[in-house]
C-alpha cells in the first residue's frame, strides 16, 4: 500500500467516472506509466505537475504497483479524502513567489516594486478585499516581473491554476541556482516548497473536516 496525491479537474476521474470518497477503484488490464492503471504521486509538488485541476485527493495505492521517479501507477486506488485546492495553490504560489523575489535581493537584484505590489493584491485577493480585475490590472502593471504574473494567472480554475503553481515553483528554485547556489541546495528548495504545500493542505483539510 502507497499513500499518495492525485488532482482531478472536478469530482471526475480523467475517463469521466465520478470521483467517490471511500470508493475502491480497480483496474483490469495490464498497467502502463501514464496510459493505462491508476496513477498518483508521493509528494503533492510532483502531483502537481500533472494536474489537470484543481480537484485533489489523498488516496491509497494497492495490488501491483510500477514506480517511476516522480509517480507510480497502480492495479488499485481508494480516495480517502478530497478537498478543492485551489485557494491553497494560489496561497502557496504567492509564498513560492516571495521566496524568490527575496533570492533575487539576496542575490543583488533588487525586484521591481511593482512585482511586491501584485503579490501583495493577491493575497488581498485571498483575503477577499481586492477583486480579480484589481489583480489582473497589477499583474499587468508587473509584467515583467514573472513571479507577479504567474501568481496572478493562479487566481484562475482549473489547469491554468496548476501550471502557474508550477512554474512559480520552478521559478523560486530558479532564482536559488542563479544565486549560485549548489544543486544540493536547488533539491532542498524542492523540499521545501513541498513541505509548505502539503502543510496548506494539511491544515485546509483539518479546517473543512
Amino acid at each position: 500500500m502507497t499513500l499518495a496525491w492525485h488532482f482531478t479537474n472536478g469530482m471526475k476521474l480523467r475517463d469521466g467516472t465520478p470521483l467517490v470518497v471511500g470508493q475502491t477503484y480497480r483496474h483490469k488490464g495490464p498497467l502502463v506509466m501514464c496510459k493505462s492503471g491508476y496513477h498518483g504521486s508521493r509528494r503533492l509538488i510532483d502531483a502537481l505537475h500533472y494536474a489537470p485541476g484543481m480537484r485533489l485527493s489523498r488516496v491509497e495505492l494497492s495490488g501491483q504497483r510500477i514506480h517511476d521517479t516522480d509517480k507510480l501507477v497502480a492495479e488499485q486506488r481508494i480516495v480517502l479524502w478530497t478537498l478543492d485546492a485551489h485557494r491553497v495553490i494560489v496561497r502557496w504560489v504567492i509564498w513560492c513567489a516571495y521566496g524568490a523575489l527575496l533570492a533575487d535581493r539576496e542575490a543583488g537584484h533588487e525586484p521591481h516594486p511593482d512585482s511586491w505590489h501584485a503579490l501583495a493584491v493577491t493575497q488581498r485577493w485571498l483575503d477577499g478585499d481586492a477583486t480579480l480585475d484589481a489583480v489582473r490590472a497589477a499583474a499587468w502593471e508587473a509584467r515583467a516581473a514573472r513571479a507577479a504574473a504567474w501568481a496572478a494567472r493562479a487566481t484562475r480554475t482549473g489547469a491554468a491554476a496548476a501550471s502557474a503553481a508550477a512554474w512559480a515553483a520552478a521559478w523560486a528554485a530558479g532564482a536559488v541556482r542563479a544565486a549560485g547556489v549548489a544543486s544540493a541546495a536547488h533539491s532542498a528548495v524542492r523540499s521545501a516548497q513541498n513541505r509548505k504545500l502539503t502543510a496548506l493542505v494539511m491544515a485546509e483539510h483539518r479546517r473543512q473536516r
